[in-house]
């Protein structure tokens, strides 16, 4: 490789100032210095902390720490043992020093079982080594090695991307003690993969996966170099509840192999949130517990967990395999929940009332961890755990020692799973008193998994901030634990390691894992662009389309979903040639030609939107779709009437469409009908009150209906959910002007001036306003804004107002 003479020339200054840098500090006086004055303070080591214990076996790890005096422009790390000569220091620019495999080791043999003291002091390099700063821990490493391979997921943040970008998802296998990243051992999978477990002795894995388009299927698979995922070891959770999908949530496969227990007859609260840090609220609000047995091949509720009063979910084996800890709560009905099965929403109202309760801690939602003996799938009475139930917190995720000892469980202030409070705790494995452990960090705590010799612990955090991170803790014979370790070669830049489980298997015994279920993916890919639009990610769902048709040229249902993502777009001119090709395809496509009709009325083609409208009605006269899309084309050409009619045709068709309802609410706005429009509202609104439009629309209804303190109490509840929503401001100014409420106007027209300062006719009115209040100053400043930004009346008013 050529060096240019600018490269070698910036290479030969930086070795300069380095070596001038270098021998203006001499190590030896700077630490006989440091044994006479002690070590100062001001700095802090983030990383490691002190007392940590280390596996034998582990890559050497990155000290960080930080320092509060700005003079200090290098560092002088000191290793060695106390009271002994120091075995080496380092000299470091930067807050940070990751030892080179010669060092570490070096620092490993000398603190197997014995302190090992590293000190960082804080210097300034220019004054001969000054030493500003400093602090130090002491290390150690353990006897005990980890032994087994830890299985985890990664994926991209927020979890929204994520679902809607699956192929970005990995699943990797990593060794702690290697330099290298973690083996990817799965990647690109177009479906989701989700919970999993290993037996005790490692040689079988289960999952759950997504295949075949089937949320409950359950793959059960031998471990060795390529594990394949086929359709021979694929169950589904389904066929339980024949008729009724499942989620088959946090399923568990027992210490031998034989069974599996999972979640069914389930309900979740399942929403994607904008905090990128936790960015999806996740728990289950029913189900029971079913375990299927893979040599009778029957799945069958097991007794003690199968009441469906409660939420019995998060099932974990004992390692003798003769009970089943699991997590139980009152169970949440679709009368108050809204939720029909899963995450699937039936009465959003009622979603959404208690989503909003659960968000705002108005309703909290306590686990208890209950044990039930499984008696070979027979069950029997569930008791609770003593020191995790009861106690006025949510207690989660049992995970046992394998020698049976100890169990260690979330416990967090309200439900589970993903929870920032969530905290380790440790307790005998039978009960007792649980002891919060020292391995705790300040920012979420769980998904943790035992090494196969139990002296080693695995568990997720987001101490270092939204891309979870991995963590490892020794546990001693008396149930002590150490800080943690992080599991730096186990994080991949920009993603999440999470749901970890340890692996009783050594490095090279699973090289990959390798779908073959998968087979022709055509369909796969459009599901998945379907994801995509419903997320929002139109420009990734149309690439999915697009592979989805390549693989199969003929898919008429590609062609429709490529071509509305395309007119969500805007890109309607292409959307309308594939839809050209899906009627081409099938010529009786009434969804085709209802969409091409659509995309029409976007492009104002009105004849063609509504011979198209009039053609997928003709072939499906059921269809409500059409009818609310003619219904739209009606209202547009002054023929509200002909469009309610239609309106009231879909609403016939689909009781519960939302967008029926306020389409029919427009066209009697049109009509001055403003009651039955009133009427319309009101039965949007009860359908789904999250939205603000409906109440602004509301508003206006009540205002032309004379009932001007309604107007402002809709106004209110739609910038309450928007509070950016500028035109609610100022129709709600308008209504408390004319309730003489100057001041309240003045403060609405407010809201509105700060959301968009270009207005000018809410400075014009804004200042009226404050001269009927007496503020003429005030009020002069806004008219003169108002005819700086063209509204002209403001001229004449200006003249009236403010020459006197």
């Amino acid at each position: 490789m050529k060096i240019s003479k600018f490269t070698l020339f910036l290479l030969m200054v930086f070795l300069t100032i380095n070596l001038a840098f270098s021998q203006n500090i001499n190590r030896d006086t700077i630490i006989s210095t440091w044994k006479n004055i002690g070590t100062p303070g001001n700095l802090t080591i983030v990383y490691p902390r002190n007392g940590t214990l280390f596996p034998p076996e582990i890559a050497s790890p990155t000290f960080k720490w930080e320092d509060s005096k700005r003079d200090v422009d290098a560092w002088l790390v000191i290793v060695g043992n106390d009271g002994s000569k120091e075995l080496f220091s380092v000299i470091r620019k930067d807050r940070k020093w990751k030892p080179n495999p010669a060092k570490w080791a070096i620092m490993k043999q000398n603190s197997s079982g014995k302190d090992l003291r590293v000190t960082i002091l804080g210097i300034n390099g220019k004054n001969s080594g000054t030493i500003l700063s400093g602090s130090g821990i002491t290390i150690r490493t353990s006897k005990d090695e980890v032994g087994g391979l830890i299985f985890y997921r990664s994926l991209p943040l927020p979890f929204a991307f994520a679902r809607a970008n699956l192929e970005t998802v990995q699943w990797c296998l990593g060794d702690i003690s290697s330099e290298e990243p973690a083996k990817i051992v799965l990647k690109n999978m177009p479906v989701c993969g989700n919970c999993h477990s290993f037996t005790s002795d490692g040689q079988t894995l289960a999952m759950d996966v997504d295949a075949m388009d089937d949320k409950g299927a359950y793959i059960i698979t031998t471990v060795q170099k390529d594990t394949i995922f086929d359709h021979d070891n694929i169950i589904t959770w389904s066929d339980y509840q024949k008729n009724e999908p499942t989620m088959g949530l946090l399923s568990q496969i027992s210490p031998d192999g034989r069974y599996a227990v999972s979640t069914l007859k389930d309900a979740e609260i399942f929403v994607a949130l904008e905090d990128i840090e936790y960015s999806n609220f996740f728990f289950p609000i029913k189900g029971i517990l079913v375990v299927y047995d893979s040599i009778a091949e029957t799945l069958r509720s097991l007794p003690g967990a199968d009441d469906s009063q409660y939420i019995q979910s998060n099932p974990n084996w004992t390692p003798d395999g003769k009970y089943i800890v699991f997590t139980r709560a009152h169970a949440i009905e679709r009368a108050e929940s809204g939720i029909s099965f899963g995450t699937i929403v039936k009465e959003r109202n009622k979603f959404n009332k208690l989503l909003d309760d659960f968000k705002q801690r108005k309703r909290r939602l306590y686990f208890d961890l209950y044990r039930v003996p499984f008696n070979n799938g027979k069950g029997g009475k569930a008791e609770p755990v003593p020191g995790a139930s009861n106690n006025g917190v949510s207690n989660f995720f049992p995970r046992f020692s394998p020698d049976g000892k100890w169990m260690v469980f979330t416990r967090a202030k309200n439900f589970m799973l993903l929870q920032p409070d969530s905290q380790l705790y440790i307790m005998p494995a039978n009960g007792g008193n649980p002891r919060r452990m020292k391995c705790n960090t300040s920012n979420m705590n769980s998904w943790h998994s035992w090494s196969p010799n139990s002296k080693w612990l695995v568990f997720s955090s987001k101490v270092q901030g939204p891309y979870t991170q991995l963590y490892l803790t020794h546990i001693d014979e008396n149930g002590n634990d150490t800080p943690p370790v992080l599991l730096e070669n186990l994080q991949y830049p920009k993603k999440a390691a999470n749901i970890p489980e340890f692996v009783n298997i050594r490095a090279g015994d699973m090289e990959r894992i390798v779908p073959k279920f998968l087979g022709n993916t055509s369909f796969i890919h459009y599901r998945n662009g379907r994801l995509k639009a419903q997320s929002g990610y139109y420009t990734q769902a149309i690439e999915s389309y697009n592979e989805a048709i390549r693989q199969n040229p003929n898919f008429h249902a590609a062609y429709i979903a490529r071509g509305n993502a395309k007119t969500t777009l805007g890109n309607l001119m292409d959307a309308i040639k594939d839809y050209n090709k899906a009627i081409k395809i099938d010529a009786d496509s009434f969804r085709a030609y209802c969409k091409r009709g659509e995309a029409k009325i976007k492009l104002k083609d009105i004849p063609g939107a509504l011979a198209d409208i009039n053609k997928s009605i003709g072939i499906k006269n059921n269809f409500s779709e059409a009818y609310i899309s003619r219904g739209e084309i009606k209202t547009m050409t002054v023929n509200p009437s002909g469009a309610i009619a239609d309106f009231t045709k879909a609403i016939e068709l689909d009781p519960d469409s939302l967008d029926a309802y306020h389409k029919r609410a427009v066209a009697k706005m049109k009509l001055k009908d403003f009651k039955g429009m009133h009427e319309d509202l009101d039965k949007c609104i009860s359908l789904d009150s999250s939205l603000p439009y409906l109440y602004y629309e509301l508003g206006f209804a009540k205002t032309q209906l004379r009932d001007i303190a309604g107007s402002i109490r809709e106004y209110d509840k739609a910038i309450k959910l928007n509070p950016k929503f500028t035109d609610a401001y100022v129709k709600k100014g308008d209504s408390m002007f004319f309730f003489k409420n100057y001041n309240g106007a003045i403060k609405a027209y407010s809201g509105a001036i700060e959301l968009d300062a270009k207005i000018g006719s809410n400075y014009y009115k804004r200042g009226l306003a404050r001269f009927l209040t007496g503020q003429k100053e005030a009020g002069c400043r806004d008219l003169h804004k108002a005819l700086e930004l063209g509204v002209k009346m403001a001229a004449e008013k200006i003249r009236q107002l403010c020459t006197k």
